[in-house]
């Protein structure tokens, strides 16, 4: 039977450049979201749309930097640092894809953002009744193995890519190798964390993809790369031991270039 598996990361919900929902409260208010940030949730529904679509049984990782906690304090542009407030924002953001799920599956993302141990991949998966426990009995995943349908996958939040665009997939590789050497069983590796799409694609004996984010270029972003982050997500189809894999990218409109304006003709002050 065909099962399709959801894979979505990086949203930074409360971070000014992250995903939010629009309308969404916390002790400030309601936020307000800018113009880049409503098309992010335009995206965001359109993506859900495209999984409801499918009505296949349905598996959804959301695969680590789910909040923006900034435990590091890089940046101002957060809208609240009170943890509870977070997680509710994060909480209803998330619903309008997690309740599209038959299974759910939280990985735990970067301290910097997701806080101590990845608290708030933990704490969203306790809200769920169908997200599946760790092994260990949590509600989030260092990491998540599995098979779906006969596929074998790895999915986990920390992955790397090359700095440059024809660079991209070069750290893909090694992935693959020490993911094959670890578990032969492994057919599909997923990573995540660094906002860009990469793919090894038939090149090795495990195909290893990085995923986009759902968080608009912040100002610590723009000074480790020229490029704006990748928006989207990924869908997998699993049946029979095979799969294909649908990247689901969005684009934003190439920004106007700045110019001088036309001088207007003024009179001179005396």
């Amino acid at each position: 039977m065909q099962t399709l598996t959801v894979i979505v990361a990086d949203t930074h919900t409360n971070s000014r450049a992250g995903l939010v929902k629009p309308g969404a409260e916390y002790e400030g208010g309601a936020v307000q979201l800018s113009r880049g940030q409503r098309w992010l949730w335009s995206c965001w529904l359109d993506f859900c749309e495209r999984v409801q679509s499918h009505k296949l049984p349905t598996l959804i990782h959301f695969n680590g930097d789910i909040g923006e906690l900034d435990y590091k304090m890089r940046t101002a542009s957060v809208y609240s640092r009170n943890p509870a407030m977070v997680q509710r924002l994060a909480l209803e953001t998330i619903d309008p894809l997690a309740e599209l799920a038959d299974w759910l599956v939280f990985e735990r993302g970067t301290p910097a953002h997701s806080g101590q141990d990845s608290w708030i991949e933990e704490a969203l998966g306790r809200n769920y009744d169908n997200a599946q426990k760790s092994p260990a009995g949590d509600f989030s995943w260092m990491y998540w193995r599995g098979r779906v349908e006969g596929v074998g996958m790895d999915i986990r939040h920390h992955g790397r890519v090359g700095r440059l665009p024809h660079t991209r997939a070069n750290p893909l590789g090694q992935i693959a190798i020490k993911t094959h050497l670890a578990d032969p069983r492994v057919d599909l590796a997923i990573r995540s964390h660094v906002h860009k799409f990469a793919d090894s694609y038939d090149n090795y004996p495990v195909r290893v993809i990085n995923t986009g984010a759902w968080q608009l270029m912040t100002a610590y972003g723009s000074r480790v790369s020229e490029e704006p982050s990748d928006i989207g997500g990924v869908l997998i189809f699993c049946d029979g031991g095979k799969y294909e894999v649908e990247k689901v990218e969005y684009k934003p409109r190439k920004e106007r270039l700045w110019t001088i304006p036309i001088p207007k003709a003024t009179a001179r002050k005396t």
